[in-house]
């Protein structure tokens, strides 16, 4: 019975993240709706996320069941150390094709004059992707420690968006055309801040 009580606990704390995840991209669409008049920057938004989303996919090859498999079964296994640096690799290689080439990118998305945003998002790719592996590897023995770091990743992306995009315009320190790129200033800040929290797991193979 307690095998079961302890499965459906991590089970619940797994579920309370991803439903937090997908809570604060409710919570934002309403103030980007109300910061960005022009449908035009919305829809670049929108574009560029539904890329990184893909991005995040592409680069980890959809492995976190892989991850948390191997760390829950043999944490001495040499697989999720392998995993980890094909995924490091892979990260900081295709992001920076996408640096190299961002504003043709943006050309070829439709959204030219936009190819620094393209940067961003490939930075954002990149740690996503990284952060993604580690805190998978991580999942199976420290649930809370996942659960954490997640919620930190949320909180801090949520309100550095309301205090780029409204409080800072309303107190009027804030140029309305850095608007869109505070948007991914705010992702990225808050992935670098979670692969921070979870840097101590780069270089190590064991829980």
């Amino acid at each position: 019975m307690s095998v079961f009580k302890k499965l459906a606990g991590e089970t619940a704390l797994y579920g309370v993240s991803s439903i937090l995840a997908r809570m604060v991209n409710f919570i934002l669409v309403p103030i980007h709706t109300e910061v960005f008049k022009n449908r035009g920057d919305y829809g670049v938004v929108g574009q560029l996320y539904a890329w990184i989303a893909l991005g995040v996919v592409l680069y980890t090859f959809r492995m976190e069941a892989s991850y948390f498999r191997y760390t829950s079964n043999d944490d001495k296994s040499s697989s999720y150390a392998n995993a980890k640096v094909f995924t490091l690799i892979t990260a900081i290689a295709f992001s920076i094709v996408v640096l190299l080439f961002s504003d043709q990118i943006a050309g070829w998305l439709d959204i030219e004059g936009y190819g620094h945003l393209v940067k961003y998002a490939a930075g954002i790719v990149a740690l996503d992707a990284i952060c993604n592996c580690l805190l998978h590897g991580c999942a199976f023995k420290r649930p809370i420690k996942f659960v954490l770091i997640k919620f930190v990743n949320i909180v801090i992306n949520l309100l550095l968006n309301v205090y780029f995009l409204l409080w800072r315009p309303r107190h009027g320190i804030a140029d309305a055309q850095d608007l869109l790129v505070y948007v991914f200033v705010a992702n990225l800040f808050a992935s670098v801040v979670t692969l921070i929290l979870l840097s101590k797991r780069v270089f190590v193979r064991r829980l």
